[in-house]
């Protein structure tokens, strides 16, 4: 089993967000070397609509005296669909009116 991450912002899609997670991985390192790895997360500001559950946002990497050690991929935890004409004047008006 893995873990969550932050919600990420989604561009052009039906919500504002998006879930993620990412897949648990381990690695065998000597003990002494344990103590100097480096977690590198490599995700973008935001993603475009459309997204698909499962697909691929970015990364995290595990960095060991400069080398790569393991890397494990970041995934969207649901389907968001691109927003159209009509659901994008919808959300407008709903903020104007909200507001």
């Amino acid at each position: 089993e893995g873990g969550e991450l932050p919600l990420i912002k989604v561009n052009g899609g039906k919500k504002d967000e998006c879930g993620l997670k990412f897949e648990m991985a381990s690695v065998v390192l000597e003990k002494e070397k344990i103590s100097k790895v480096e977690q590198k997360t490599e995700l973008p500001e935001y993603i475009k609509a459309p997204v698909k559950e499962g697909e691929k946002i970015g990364e995290i990497i595990f960095m060991c005296e400069g080398a790569e050690v393991l890397k494990t991929d970041i995934l969207a935890t649901e389907d968001i669909e691109e927003i159209g004409y009509f659901g994008l004047f919808y959300k407008i008006l709903k903020g104007y009116f909200l507001e």
